[in-house]
């Protein structure tokens, strides 16, 4: 269980999940089976920080939580790789002003001994290029409005490996990727 889901928290009556952990198809899961029988109008805050993973489970992640018309995001740490993509499913956005977002080159992973032909290079190098676009083009779409944001250009190579770029709180919110910088909540005890 990667999730905790609070139901029904302050005075908004919004759900918060938290979630820290790698993208994976798992998680993606556990996700949809938590918040299934929410209606889309439905409140909910996610509190997240993540290392990234799987790029598929990451996209169809961001899919699945664009339904949620009141969804906010709020980066607890890390932000990295596909993470960066689910985080900007949500229309508020926030970071607090310690969190970092970490874009870099797409791999594919290959689980155990490889083989590979020339035909499978080739289509190992298309995956990757259609990989990127995707990302990218989520980049951009989430991020044009402000006129800082990161060009499309610049996105891609990043995202074809030539040079990777990490983001503070305010370095993102200068581009459009944050929407507010917060600082951390701490709960007091006794």
């Amino acid at each position: 269980m990667n999730l905790r889901h609070i139901r029904n928290r302050g005075e908004n009556n919004m759900d918060q999940i938290n979630l820290y952990a790698p993208i994976t198809p798992e998680l993606l899961n556990e996700l949809i089976t938590t918040t299934a029988t929410l209606p889309d109008s439905h409140p909910i805050q996610i509190n997240m920080a993540s290392h990234g993973g799987d790029v598929p489970a990451g996209v169809q992640m961001y899919n699945y939580l664009k339904r949620f018309e009141k969804l906010t995001i709020k980066a607890m740490g890390n932000i990295d790789s596909i993470a960066v993509i689910v985080y900007l499913s949500a229309k508020r956005r926030l970071a607090t002003n310690n969190t970092l977002f970490f874009l870099h080159g797409i791999a594919l992973d290959s689980h155990g001994p490889i083989s590979l032909r020339t035909k499978d290079l080739d289509d190992y190098k298309e995956k990757l290029s259609h990989e990127v676009a995707r990302y990218s083009d989520i980049f951009v779409k989430e991020t044009y409005l402000d006129s800082n944001a990161i060009p499309l250009e610049e996105v891609k190579s990043i995202l074809e490996g030539h040079g990777d770029r990490t983001l503070t709180a305010n370095e993102a919110l200068h581009v459009g990727v944050v929407n507010c910088v917060v600082a951390p909540t701490y709960v007091q005890c006794i």
